[in-house]
């Protein structure tokens, strides 16, 4: 694909021939879920006998012109809205030159955009505008069914609202983030807007973000720093993982380590949910042969989950190392210990 010219993008999704209740759930954000697992629990169609009966149902092209290596962000769907084309399932993806698509789910035709408007410009140096700081949108949005809107980040770092079936702006602009910061997919839990920071992108300093919007005219923002410099971020595809046990966690990236200082680089970082305070961390016992090898272990988002009376977390990177964490304890009293540590290479 060219990018120095307007790109056309493909979104493809499969379905069933035989099948006509195949979007009858919401996919509202990133990995499905707030702890992102990815587990579609109401799906009841698909089974071992006709999973072969799959096929690519349409194909769209929408306008958005490339940044560098990003494009399209993951679709999030809501199910049952209310739109000028009557009530339909929708597909919403934002693009990276400031523009969000809602498409029928059914037969992929666009319902409504929204182009976002920039008052201000980036400053190309260092990583600006290369393919770690694109300048564009990077962050997944995410729908708030309770409200029937959804949250997206401009390029600009701007909160934005935009009402489910008409893509009408109904919350902000709030400045949320740095201008051309590099945000990864929204959280949202009882009416606050999470996302992590990462790189330095736009000068925005590394760490967890919020934003409470229960009452957008008064938003009160958030936010948790991990390091003294544009390192430790957080910048998994997943960015804050929400878990039921009142904590958001993330893996941070590489960089120095020492908690005096407030560097949390190489660790898995858990902080409370609505204050964002630092609760825990771990760290394995090789993170500095870890960042001396660029082995990132913020480069792929934890995972949270339930299993008998424990809370759990899995997290992994590129050193081909899973771990299975105590989401309550991480690293338990010393921050160094797992329960369980798999190599898969």
């Amino acid at each position: 694909m060219n990018s120095t010219s307007r790109l056309i993008l493909c979104l493809q999704l499969a379905g069933f021939l035989f099948s006509t209740t195949l979007y009858t759930a919401d996919w509202p954000t990133f990995g499905h879920d707030p702890q992102r697992t990815g587990w579609a629990f109401e799906e009841t169609t698909l089974a071992p006998n006709n999973v072969s009966n799959l096929e690519l149902k349409w194909k769209t092209k929408v306008k958005n012109e490339s940044r560098v290596l990003s494009a399209l962000t993951v679709p999030v769907i809501a199910s049952g809205v209310q739109t000028v084309a009557g009530v339909r399932n929708v597909v919403y993806v934002a693009g990276s030159s400031d523009h969000v698509f809602a498409l029928d789910a059914q037969e992929g035709k666009l319902l409504w955009s929204r182009d976002f408007k920039s008052f201000v410009l980036p400053h190309n140096a260092g990583y600006q505008g290369t393919f770690l700081c694109p300048n564009g949108i990077t962050a997944t949005p995410v729908i708030d069914r309770g409200t029937e809107i959804l949250y997206a980040i401009a390029a600009d770092g701007a909160l934005y609202g935009l009402d489910l079936g008409s893509g009408k702006i109904r919350v902000g602009p709030i400045q949320f983030v740095a201008p051309f910061a590099k945000s990864f997919s929204l959280n949202l839990v009882d009416g606050v807007i999470y996302t992590t920071l990462t790189q330095g992108c736009g000068g925005g300093l590394s760490g967890f973000y919020s934003a409470n919007i229960r009452n957008p005219h008064e938003p009160l923002l958030r936010q948790l720093l991990l390091s003294n410099t544009n390192t430790a971020g957080i910048w998994g595809r997943g960015g804050p993982v929400i878990a039921k046990n009142g904590r958001v966690y993330g893996s941070t990236a590489d960089g120095g380590f020492d908690p005096a200082l407030g560097d949390y680089s190489n660790s898995v970082v858990s902080a409370s949910l609505h204050d964002l305070h630092l609760v825990d961390y771990y760290t394995p016992a090789n993170w500095r042969d870890l960042n001396h090898r660029d082995l990132d272990l913020g480069s792929a988002s934890p995972v949270w989950f339930g299993w008998k009376n424990y809370n759990l977390l899995a997290s992994g990177a590129k050193e081909g190392v899973v771990s299975l964490l105590d989401a309550d304890a991480l690293g338990n009293k010393d921050h160094q210990t797992r329960i369980i540590k798999r190599r898969f290479m």
